[in-house]
């Protein structure tokens, strides 16, 4: 049987969505467990970005359970812009509150700059599918 286009995706499809909801849903403990471990390089202000992880890693999840059943193009481009914009809040936050002190100011530099490569790399995705998807619909 071949798939229409537009259909959800084939079992491979469907299995990445799956592996994706499994690695996120771990993401999401590992993230709230850092407090659990003393990690000597993590400040008392980490619980202040929690919030932004439990965003958008909740929405990665709840993106990747749509697409199980629904997964036409210029809905994965339109979500996944979306899924964009709240990874650039995650790091737009971890930017501002800083939730780490590595004891040498050059580590603390580089991790901000590596932030901010970050904040650039996800903008340059956010457009692409922002194009996307008005390709998409357009067509």
């Amino acid at each position: 049987m071949t798939r229409r286009r537009g259909d959800a995706g084939g079992s491979s499809s469907r299995s990445g969505y799956v592996v994706t909801i499994i690695l996120n849903l771990i993401l999401l403990y590992v993230v709230h467990s850092v407090p659990r471990w003393n990690l000597s390089f993590v400040t008392a202000a980490y619980p202040q970005v929690l919030w932004a992880f439990d965003l958008s890693i909740g929405a990665t999840i709840a993106a990747n359970l749509t697409y199980l059943a629904y997964d036409r193009p210029w809905y994965m481009h339109l979500t996944r812009a979306i899924l964009a914009v709240l990874g650039l809040i995650v790091l737009i936050v971890l930017f501002s509150v800083y939730p780490f002190s590595f004891g040498a100011p050059a580590v603390d530099v580089l991790v901000r700059v590596l932030l901010v490569l970050g904040m650039v790399g996800t903008a340059i995705g956010l457009i692409v599918e922002a194009v996307q998807f008005g390709r998409t619909i357009a067509a």
